[in-house]
């Protein structure tokens, strides 16, 4: 008796928890059917943009008071730690674990500012109410800013031209697109020269939609104009990382 109560058991359970294959999709994708439908859920997606800077493998531990300080200062870690010691010497090997973790931060960062990018745009098509053109036009020019600073960490330390036996004027692969497919993941190194297009061309778009916006400052919000219209480009990932009072730092 026993036994036929746990196979029922079973085979209820079993019934209960099958899913059909072609329902299920992968937990690390992005669904447009699920991008965010308010300003709110654009917002949250923008901080995931941020977050890549506070790992531990870009302005966190690893890098910063760790891996860089010894590129700068003397250093003996009495070889504990491989990777440590590649840094002491900046002679690194392609298995560096403080090198790889600052790519695949910043090409997280990448990834979540082209996310919000394509979010903002289909918002604005399917969800956006009159006058939250200007609030998006805020959180797509921090978007650029951003990829446009990740950008710069990639290529000032993996361009071809900065390591030793480089020069063949190759930069870092350039990815603006949410890919759709394995095929479309795999980027080759782009020229020097486009990185460094991309990364001009996402600042002055930035500078753009940033125009006369700045972030608050203590007694409420300041507005910038002229010559300052790219206060939000020159610092608004310095404010948010460091937790900066909120003023521009044009001189």
């Amino acid at each position: 008796m026993k036994n036929v109560i746990f196979f029922v058991f079973a085979v209820v359970l079993a019934a209960g928890c099958s899913k059909d294959p072609r329902s299920v999709v992968p937990p690390n994708l992005y669904s447009t059917a699920n991008y965010p439908n308010s300003i709110d859920g654009l917002n949250s997606v923008l901080a995931t943009a941020y977050s890549s800077m506070r790992d531990a493998n870009m302005l966190g531990f690893n890098l910063l008071p760790k891996a860089m300080a010894n590129c700068t200062h003397a250093a003996d870690d009495g070889g504990y730690d491989a990777g440590w010691v590649e840094m002491c010497k900046t002679d690194f090997s392609v298995s560096n674990s403080y090198a790889l973790g600052v790519w695949q931060v910043c090409y997280a960062g990448i990834k979540n500012a082209n996310t919000v990018l394509q979010a903002s745009n289909e918002y604005m098509v399917k969800y956006a109410h009159a006058g939250d053109d200007k609030t998006v036009n805020l959180i797509k020019g921090q978007a650029y800013v951003l990829r446009a600073y990740y950008y710069i960490q990639l290529e000032t330390l993996f361009g071809q031209d900065n390591v030793p036996g480089g020069g063949s004027g190759l930069g870092v692969p350039i990815d603006t697109l949410l890919s759709t497919s394995l095929a479309a993941s795999q980027v080759a190194r782009a020229p020097i020269k486009d990185v460094w297009a991309l990364i001009e061309s996402d600042l002055t778009q930035a500078s753009g939609l940033l125009h006369g916006r700045c972030g608050p400052g203590p007694s409420g919000g300041v507005r910038a104009s002229g010559r300052r219209r790219d206060c939000w480009a020159r610092h608004t990932y310095l404010r948010r990382t460091m937790r900066m009072p909120g003023r521009c730092f044009w001189t």
